[in-house]
């Protein structure tokens, strides 16, 4: 049934389900559950919608109008998306589709036309109940045969073009989840939820799912051109900032400078080269353990005369910093006790065997935040080091078991893949709170 009396908002109901489509920015967010309360997740900005946005009810549909973008809901719950007039997407609904009508005082069922009709009783939103006390969901769009599909991300394949790719939902080490595609039919859409799931872009259906969520959330914005869809989506999710111009040239780095001594020795080459270098990195294992947080003062004696050294030859530095925290690290005891690091539901909590046994400190909880930029602060930024390499962000775990590890914000596979942008968020934070007005930092699987 529809809450005809909310004009803000499409708002539907049925057996406890909640449906509601919001205006937001130039496109329609869509939220769907059976529990009160929204995260925005990366619906980050407040974006101007349409002044003239319209939300209209009748007896078997309802319609909101956001600029270019329009959605109709019928009676069954069934979206179906435009532009203008324009079907651009529309959800995969397979059950008995017939109506009562009234004719001459008697009541017939009559098939709607142009609508499957099909005693399959599949649902394009399916809540399938798991053993988490949360939901495996799937949300199903009938497939466009001539449709190309553009974007997700990073994964280890040649297909530019999706169609006819599944995809995991899920950051590992050389695969970067960002799930926002744009169509050849002239929409964006992004899958506004951080759990574990998958996304198939098959021949005979569109299926998106998660593994564990108490709701469906989307944002869908059609617009005239790529530019324009693009435009809409960082207007809802953030603009990155302008880069610096002296980061705008050659940054160089390897695997790896080992001391002081080779860093300072290879800006001035390029120096006496009279090739201008921007910026150069100290990769990993600078540092005595991993998650100490500073410089092996053995390789790396002098951190502030090595900045100051590089600035002369006009070289910013960069640093690589980890996530991970061995468990011989100094830092160690204290982060374990406060609660600032991943654990595992089953078994050690050790996330990673990499020259040592680690386990990676916890980006969504603030505190943890905190606690590692004020350890940078005091190693590294107050040495003058202003650009950071936030490496393994995914983060990298030795065993991808995204059932077993929980964070602060809940379990791995509710939250896990909005790890790293909580990473950079913490040196993002601390270094603006420090007075820096444009940080850099080189973050992966963000």
């Amino acid at each position: 049934m529809f809450n005809t009396k909310n004009t803000q908002f499409l708002d539907y109901f049925y057996e406890g389900e909640h449906l509601c489509i919001y205006p937001w920015g130039h496109g329609l967010r869509v939220h769907d559950s059976f529990f009160d309360g929204m995260h925005n997740w990366a619906l980050t900005e407040k974006s101007d919608f349409d002044s003239n946005f319209t939300v209209i009810y009748n007896a078997d549909e309802a319609t909101i109008v956001n600029g270019k973008n329009k959605a109709i809901v019928n009676k069954n719950g069934k979206i179906t998306f435009y532009d203008k007039n324009k079907i651009i997407l529309e959800e995969f609904w397979r059950e008995r589709n017939f109506r009562k009508i009234k004719i001459n005082n008697s009541q017939f069922l009559n098939q709607k036309e142009n609508e499957y009709s099909s005693a399959l009783k599949i649902k394009a939103r399916d809540f399938s109940p798991n053993n988490k006390g949360s939901y495996e969901v799937a949300v199903r769009f009938e497939a466009n045969d001539n449709e190309r599909i553009y974007g997700m991300g990073q994964y280890q394949q040649s297909q530019l073009n999706l169609k006819g790719c599944k995809l995991e939902l899920a950051q590992r080490n050389s695969q970067a989840t960002v799930p926002f595609l744009i169509s050849n039919y002239g929409y964006g859409l992004l899958w506004n939820n951080p759990g574990i799931g998958e996304v198939t872009f098959a021949n005979n259906i569109t299926e998106w799912k998660n593994i564990d969520t108490d709701c469906i959330d989307y944002w869908i914005c059609a617009e005239d051109t790529p530019k324009e869809i693009i435009s809409a989506y960082t207007n809802v999710t953030g603009h990155s900032p302008k880069m610096p111009k002296h980061a705008l040239g050659l940054w160089q780095s390897k695997l790896r400078y080992r001391n002081q001594n080779e860093v300072i020795s290879v800006a001035k080459h390029y120096h006496d080269l009279h090739i201008p270098l921007s910026v150069i990195v100290i990769d990993y294992f600078h540092w005595p353990k991993q998650g100490d947080f500073k410089f092996d003062k053995r390789y790396f004696p002098n951190p502030e005369k090595m900045v100051k050294d590089l600035k002369r030859l006009n070289v910013e530095l960069m640093v690589s910093v980890w996530p991970n925290i061995d468990c011989t690290s100094e830092n160690y005891n204290e982060m374990n006790e406060k609660g600032y690091l991943v654990r595992a539901d089953n078994g050690k909590s050790i996330t990673m065997t990499f020259h040592g046994n680690t386990t990676f400190f916890d980006t969504t909880n603030p505190k943890a935040r905190r606690f590692v930029w004020n350890k940078i602060k005091r190693n590294y930024y107050q040495e003058g080091v202003k650009h950071f390499w936030l490496d393994e962000a995914e983060p990298e775990y030795s065993t991808y078991d995204f059932d077993n590890y929980r964070l602060h914000l809940g379990r791995n596979s509710q939250v896990g893949n909005i790890y790293p942008a909580l990473y950079v968020k913490g040196f993002y934070e601390g270094e603006k709170k420090e007075g820096q007005h444009n940080p850099i930092s080189l973050i992966r699987s963000a």
